[in-house]
């Protein structure tokens, strides 16, 4: 066969990449949610970066860094455009702010986690950044690399995330106990229905 017919990719590569992204998709969606993106967005945006990395599969040498680059880019890429679509829909008289500013609400089974995902999007957005990276599994040196920041900010971010994470999961422990406190008195913190 002559070399300009020839396959641009071994045939074992497609398979390659289908075992990466299978493996590597549900944990990209939840990287993306610590970022603060809901579950549709997320699922958008891993599809996006997963069409994107398949095109150029045999030129990526760090899969699971590259996926998390591309991930946020597309993410944050579609929010702003988003944003920028509604600004303009409601300056036009064409739509009306919504009720609600929160994101989607998450389906997550282990109370603890849906707890830390919520304090996790309360964090800035650095921290929020950084911190995401960090429980996916990236040493700070790796973080710094992948962001293009100085090793020391990784480390400050880092450090300052973990002090207003332990804050907060402070505050929701003691929240917890008053609440198991007052209905053991007989006293709950819920209104009556109507």
């Amino acid at each position: 066969m002559p070399e300009d017919l020839a396959p641009s990719r071994p045939a074992n590569m497609s398979e390659d990449f289908d075992s990466y992204f299978r493996d590597d998709v549900s944990l990209l969606t939840a990287f993306l949610i610590k970022l603060g993106a809901d579950p549709q967005e997320a699922a958008d945006a891993v599809q996006e970066t997963g069409l994107k990395m398949f095109s150029i599969w045999g030129k990526i040498d760090h899969p699971r860094a590259y996926a998390r680059r591309t991930a946020e880019r597309v993410y944050l890429r579609s929010k702003a455009r988003r944003a920028d679509e509604d600004t303009r829909l409601m300056q036009g008289g064409w739509a009306v702010q919504g009720l609600s500013d929160q994101p989607s609400e998450v389906l997550i089974f282990n109370e603890e986690a849906s707890e830390l995902i919520n304090m996790i999007r309360m964090l800035p957005p650095k921290q929020r950044r950084v911190f995401a990276w960090r429980l996916d599994g990236f040493t700070p040196a790796e973080v710094a690399t992948e962001l293009k920041e100085p090793v020391g900010r990784v480390y400050s971010a880092l450090r300052d995330a973990n002090q207003s994470m332990r804050e907060m999961w402070d505050r929701l422990k003691l929240e917890r106990e008053q609440r198991v406190e007052a209905a053991g008195r007989g006293k709950t913190d819920e209104r009556p229905g109507f």
